[in-house]
């Protein structure tokens, strides 16, 4: 009789710790970011950031600086521009907040608590010393952001996938936008957002786009936290039967691989072709990946609303 007994107390504690475990899956899972998010001026050009560096940097006002990183799922921000943003009067509200999702150095996190702020963003002149146009000055309200695990802030794609984000090639900049599309740009590509069940507790979608190299054809992640190169495929896509590759490495913030480098590869992204390099390497994140910011020549934009890829040479 004793033995059933702690049998029945057994399964009922397993039956509460799976129940306990089901229901916290449910709440991260119904987590969101950005659901208070505002911005000021909502018309045009929300702002036209200098891009600084292959890390992908971006100064949106003076002092204040964030990575774009599409890679990351949850946007973060720094003690240091906490106390900026606060001690040039913009509300900084610490809320408790939980939040899972993989961050800008590619390591999963947790956070109990995270901050709602204001921050200004403006457009910037197009001198070899960029200056802010003090006239285009935006205010983005609400913003969520977890403390930062590094020496930096983010901004990631919990934040910019609310936008149409453009990366001007003639002054190296990225600018957003609500909803209006940029003049002269036509659509190449629908890009498809995924979210797991495994990882759907996780703050962020991933955004990908389907290209051709030559041509053969994968569905590549959208990564702007990629260094240095615009296409990443594994190693074991190498064919050297008809391309002879050059050794080199990649270097991301997990550490630094040794990879192949074709400098001169056929691919297609929907309605346009061409050749550029291509970089083979294996590292702990997705084995298809690319970087448009880091394509050569030609003016895009990534319409996360409306999941297309826009060109214009």
């Amino acid at each position: 009789m004793k033995v059933k007994k702690t049998i029945l107390v057994s399964t009922y504690i397993l039956f509460g710790l799976a129940a306990l475990v089901a229901l916290t899956y449910i709440f991260l899972g119904t987590r969101t970011s950005q659901q208070e998010m505002s911005v000021e001026r909502t018309e045009g050009m929300l702002f036209d950031a200098p891009l600084d560096g292959e890390a992908g940097f971006v100064t949106v006002a003076p002092g204040l600086r964030f990575r774009i990183d599409t890679g990351s799922d949850m946007s973060y921000i720094t003690p240091d521009d906490l106390a900026l943003l606060e001690s040039m009067g913009y509300k900084v509200e610490k809320k408790f907040y939980p939040a899972i999702g993989r961050n800008t150095l590619g390591k999963y996190d947790y956070a109990i608590t995270r901050y709602r702020v204001d921050f200004p963003a403006y457009c910037w002149s197009g001198d070899s010393i960029p200056q802010p146009i003090e006239d285009t000055k935006n205010v983005f309200h609400n913003v969520d952001f977890a403390v930062s695990p590094a020496d930096f802030s983010v901004l990631g794609i919990d934040f910019l996938e609310n936008f149409m984000v453009e990366h001007r090639v003639n002054s190296n900049s990225i600018a957003l936008y609500s909803d209006l599309s940029p003049m002269d740009y036509e659509q190449c590509q629908v890009i498809e957002r995924r979210k797991s069940p495994m990882f759907w507790p996780l703050m962020g979608h991933r955004y990908y786009v389907n290209m051709a190299v030559s041509h053969n054809s994968d569905s590549y992640f959208i990564d702007s936290g990629m260094r240095g190169a615009f296409i990443k495929l594994p190693m074991s896509d190498i064919d050297n039967s008809i391309t002879t590759y050059v050794d080199t490495a990649m270097t991301s913030f997990l550490g630094e691989f040794p990879a192949k480098l074709d400098v001169n590869t056929m691919i297609q992204i929907g309605t346009r072709q061409g050749q550029t390099s291509v970089y083979y390497f294996d590292n702990e994140e997705e084995p298809y990946a690319t970087n448009p910011f880091n394509m050569q020549g030609y003016n895009i934009v990534i319409d996360y609303p409306n999941r297309r890829l826009l060109f214009r040479e």
